[in-house]
């Protein structure tokens, strides 16, 4: 019992009057509510969901679990569960690719560089004074 709900019971008991119709079958439903998720296994879903993937890790043997086994262009399997798998490819650098340079990255596309260069600016006129 909380704080809380001790006072209200001391209250309705010292002023000789009893919660309402409603409230009693209010908390009637909490106390409902708290004894059903008791006694439902406190670390799985009704579906036991987290059961099931434990015993899919335990059959393949591996770490993790593999949502879609589609294997999409440009991926490999894996030979032991027919799952697609992932591979990466260094770009050579921890600096993030911006603007350009990622877009033509990620579709593979190759630009020759430009010779030109920007021009300096151009120096500013000083201001003329009042």
């Amino acid at each position: 019992m909380t704080p809380k709900e001790a006072f209200r019971k001391l209250s309705h008991k010292f002023h000789g009057k009893g919660p309402g119709k409603m409230k009693q079958e209010k908390r009637m439903k909490q106390y409902e509510e708290e004894m059903k998720l008791k006694q439902m296994s406190s670390g799985d879903t009704p579906l036991m969901s987290m059961e099931k993937m434990r015993d899919a890790q335990a059959k393949l043997h591996t770490p993790y679990i593999v949502i879609s086994g589609h294997i999409k262009p440009g991926q490999t399997s894996d030979p032991r569960s027919g799952f697609g798998t992932i591979e990466k490819e260094s770009i050579g650098s921890l600096t993030p690719m911006l603007g350009d340079q990622k877009v033509e990255y990620f579709l593979g596309i190759k630009r020759k560089p430009e010779n030109t260069s920007m021009k300096p600016p151009l120096p500013k006129r000083p201001r003329p004074d009042k």
